[in-house]
């Protein structure tokens, strides 16, 4: 396709487009603008190119691309999508809520965007709302890891112990190299009492967590009803070196003026 005259664009678009979703910043940023000059010039495509310029460290290409979505596509989900990610990146948490809220309104099937206004609210402690909107985004998106992993977070919070399990465990399913699944999963384990199947998904929580002090901390809790004093003592040490140095790093970036 890329041969063909005719072809060359859409196929550039399907290349970055893949690029994209695997997350190849640069790659995709440099396909859509070859893209966009041979005449693809989507919403989509803006909308890409903006979070792959601003990804691959292109303030100016991320602007110029964001400025064309706004201009050309007023009223797309996706302009509100990213006005809303804006939004919310800058504490304006009611802004971030009305912009998702359009962005649904313009694309109430789009897979991601009630996981994101779910997220806000889930966020500003809105928490029924939230679970409406995590269980409307499993009807679109029934693979939604994110989705369950929160709705396991508002079952786990409201002391629905055996629910957060639930959610927790199909979330593990979705991604079982997920080092937060794993914690989430011997986490609430723990606090149903079953300490050896807690203290197995604790364990293989490392070493995606191995700089989280709370995984640390619960994997120590369980060692200790095992009566692995030893081994408790261990990973509560490694819980204070973390502890000290994410002080270290605060006091740094304070004395450097950084807020």
């Amino acid at each position: 396709s890329l041969a063909s005259a005719q072809r060359r664009a859409p196929a550039l678009y399907l290349q970055g487009l893949c690029a994209f979703v695997s997350k190849n910043w640069q790659e995709a940023k440099d396909v859509l603008l070859s893209a966009e000059a041979g005449g693809n010039r989507t919403a989509e495509t803006y909308y890409m190119l903006t979070i792959a310029s601003r990804e691959s460290r292109d303030p100016n290409q991320a602007k110029r691309a964001f400025e064309l979505l706004r201009t050309t596509s007023p009223t797309s989900s996706l302009l509100h999508e990213l006005l809303g990610e804006a939004s919310d990146l800058n504490y304006t948490s009611i802004d971030a809520q009305k912009e998702m809220s359009l962005a649904i309104a313009d694309s109430h099937r789009a897979p991601g965007l009630h996981l994101k206004l779910g997220f806000l609210l889930w966020k500003a402690q809105q928490m029924p709302e939230a679970e409406k909107l995590f269980d409307q985004e499993l009807a679109i998106d029934p693979h939604s890891y994110s989705a369950m992993h929160y709705l396991g977070d508002i079952a786990e919070q409201k002391s629905q112990i055996p629910q957060a399990l639930k959610w927790y465990e199909r979330a593990l399913q979705e991604l079982p190299e997920s080092g937060e699944a794993h914690f989430a999963v011997g986490r609430v384990l723990a606090l149903e009492g079953r300490d050896e199947d807690a203290l197995r998904e604790l364990q293989a929580s490392f070493p995606a967590l191995e700089n989280n002090a709370s995984a640390h901390y619960w994997t120590a809790k369980v060692l200790r009803k095992l009566g692995k004093q030893e081994q408790a003592s261990l990973e509560l040490s490694r819980v204070r070196e973390i502890n000290k140095a994410d002080r270290d790093v605060l006091l740094t970036k304070l004395s450097d003026g950084e807020r």
